[in-house]
């Protein structure tokens, strides 16, 4: 009676192992976890590398569609980030826009050698080069300055420039015949000699090519007061009479 007692369990392993094979052979069946062996022993569960529910039917996950992104994976983003220089360019694009629109209307003057460059467009697209190439914050911050400041004292010598222009022409028949007179330039050259001027009282005084803030900030002064000078006196203006002078030869 206790033998029969002993074998019963391993009796009742043996069917079920048998009943396992023969599934497997049927139907294409993967061998039953061993827990299920368990369900016919009166004995403890026996321990293995997989819980009782890894292997079952019913623990298989759905199948994953093509399309979609993997499971913890992100999908792809195709954003670069910008440079920090141009988030700098985009923060001052305000100050771009006021440089190149000065420029445009400095080159729609149609001032000959304001700005140096004859072709229409071409300064605007050589600014544009260098403030392209600017490698740090420092470097485009210091060129956008620079290139304001250029513009500023263009735009001082033309304003300059007209203002004795309109002097000469605005003077009486008589005074102005006299003066073309005497000119060993020709009537189509006023304009011309005016800047010429302008830029040879600027070498006068060393101001041609300013290098030093402070050299700079001279040479911006001394437009601002000629210009000044011009605008309040008129035909009495200092350098409006030093222009004529210079455009009859007397001091040459």
């Amino acid at each position: 009676m206790s033998l029969l007692l002993i074998c019963r369990p391993l009796f009742r392993l043996l069917i079920a192992y048998f009943y396992s094979v023969l599934c497997q052979f049927i139907l294409g069946y993967t061998p039953l976890d061993i827990s299920f062996c368990n369900y016919f022993s009166d004995s403890l569960d026996v321990h293995s590398g997989s819980s009782v529910h890894s292997n079952s039917i019913n623990s298989v996950n759905a199948p994953i569609p093509e399309d979609a992104p993997l499971p913890n994976e992100q999908p792809p983003h195709n954003a670069i980030p910008l440079d920090v220089v141009d988030q700098f360019r985009m923060l001052n694009f305000d100050m771009e826009l006021e440089l190149f629109a000065r420029i445009r209307l400095l080159e729609n003057r149609l001032i000959e050698g304001l700005p140096p460059q004859m072709n229409l467009g071409e300064y605007e697209a050589l600014v544009r080069e260098f403030l392209d190439n600017t490698l740090t914050i420092n470097h485009y911050y210091n060129t956008i300055l620079t290139e304001l400041y250029d513009i500023t004292i263009m735009e001082l010598k033309a304003n300059s420039l007209d203002q004795l222009f309109n002097l000469l022409m605005s003077e009486t028949p008589a005074r102005l015949t006299q003066i073309l007179s005497e000119s060993p330039f020709p009537e189509r050259a006023i304009r011309t000699e005016a800047l010429e001027f302008i830029t040879d009282q600027l070498t006068i005084f060393n101001l041609s090519d300013p290098g030093t803030r402070f050299e700079k900030a001279v040479l911006e002064h001394t437009l601002r007061y000629w210009l000044q000078d011009l605008q309040q006196n008129g035909h009495r203006s200092a350098f409006y009479l030093h222009f004529v002078e210079h455009f009859t030869g007397k001091n040459l």
